[in-house]
């Protein structure tokens, strides 16, 4: 009972801090908005207030869950509001709040087009974004034009990129538009396959492979790593609904062709270890994420948060998950060594019966700090609160 009073207590204070959940914009909220609307997306408005449970549930529980991250981050400009603040009193004027939370979907013309109360479960709230995409669709206001045989090339780039936003098929009617041998430049060819180009096991990734030096020099080289990135994970994606692992094989393999050392390395052991975990091969998910934490996460901190929470919120009930969290929590510390990190590795410390060494490496970050002068005040309050529960 002791043990779990304490992980409560760290998990207040790391909420949100090591997980690669949704990542809120720190902007004001209409600003947030003209950042969705340039970007072709929703925004997600979590109206909350201090007091309320079923907020700081979200929060706590559902927030930073991977998957919610992976597809709110793809997907929407999210942003949090204290509703009983000045910039969340202005939110509220034009969105009344009548319950808390409530979640908005808010398309960039600023109308509500998905809205939900109350709290939801990580499965849930991944259900209602997909309805609040799917009520955004744009796609269908193309489809008579396009069916009376318009094909402009702004008319296929729009139809196109409207597609792909709503996850609808997209590559039989992109192959028939370059197929049809289109009276478009070089630069529009290009700027049509980077468009069309959302699974990296197609034809028309190919083309977009086979032009990589026109679009580096129309759109710059981060840019197109990016663009292979997003066309391997969705088709990583695919191969873990299919259950078919020589579309993970091909995405490496691609992504390994098209993107630098670090990038191609990185997704390959988070490819392998993500299929692995969605199919319930714990022998092989631990075995990439170990050669994950050896080769990426020794000197990379964002790659380094991933992988700890990956660990921590698959195959829970294993012993080897936590050892090796622990390990990455250590060298975090090293790359950074902050009170967020020290709190996450305290946390990982207790979860796997550690208590009393968790207790000496809080005293010893104080009395470091304490030499350099610095202040100590939060760490004296969670070492209060683990030596009270011994």
């Amino acid at each position: 009972m002791k043990t779990i009073q304490l992980l409560f207590i760290l998990s207040i204070a790391t909420t949100g801090l090591f997980s690669q959940g949704i990542e809120f914009v720190q902007d004001e909220w209409e600003i947030a908005l003209e950042k969705a609307k340039t970007e072709g997306k929703i925004m997600f408005v979590d109206s909350y207030t201090t007091w309320c449970g079923p907020c700081k549930k979200l929060s706590k529980q559902v927030f930073p869950d991977e998957k919610v991250g992976e597809f709110f981050n793809a997907n929407f400009v999210s942003i949090k509001l204290d509703m009983e603040k000045k910039e969340g009193r202005r939110f509220g004027s034009k969105y009344p709040v009548s319950a808390y939370p409530t979640m908005f979907f808010i398309n960039g013309d600023g109308k509500v087009v998905h809205k939900i109360k109350g709290f939801r479960a990580a499965k849930d709230l991944l259900k209602e974004a997909e309805k609040a995409l799917s009520k955004y669709d744009r796609s269908e206001e193309f489809v008579e034009d396009y069916e009376s045989g318009k094909r402009d090339f702004d008319f296929m780039l729009n139809y196109v990129t409207e597609l792909n936003k709503s996850k609808k098929e997209s590559l039989k009617i992109a192959n028939d538009y370059l197929r049809s041998k289109p009276d478009i430049t070089k630069e529009q060819e290009v700027q049509f396959l980077f468009a069309a180009a959302n699974e990296i096991d197609s034809g028309i990734f190919d083309q977009l492979q086979e032009n990589k030096d026109l679009i580096v020099d129309m759109k710059g080289l981060e840019v197109y790593e990016d663009k292979v990135l997003e066309a391997g994970t969705n088709t990583v994606y695919k191969a873990i609904e299919y259950d078919y692992y020589d579309l993970v094989s091909e995405a490496i393999e691609k992504v390994g062709q098209n993107v630098s050392k670090d990038k191609a390395n990185a997704f390959k052991y988070k490819s392998n270890a993500s299929y692995c975990r969605d199919s319930g091969n714990f022998e092989n998910y631990l075995d990439a994420m170990k050669e994950y934490g050896k080769k990426i996460c020794k000197k990379d901190i964002k790659e380094s948060k991933w992988a700890i929470n990956s660990l921590l919120s698959s195959f829970k009930a294993e012993k080897e998950n936590k050892k090796l969290a622990e390990d990455l929590a250590k060298n975090l510390l090293k790359l950074e060594k902050n009170f967020d990190n020290t709190v996450l590795y305290t946390k990982i410390l207790i979860q796997n019966g550690k208590k009393e060494d968790a207790i000496k490496h809080l005293e010893k970050d104080m009395k470091d700090m304490k030499k350099k002068g610095e202040e100590v005040g939060p760490y004296e309050q969670i070492l209060k609160r683990i030596t009270q529960t011994r």
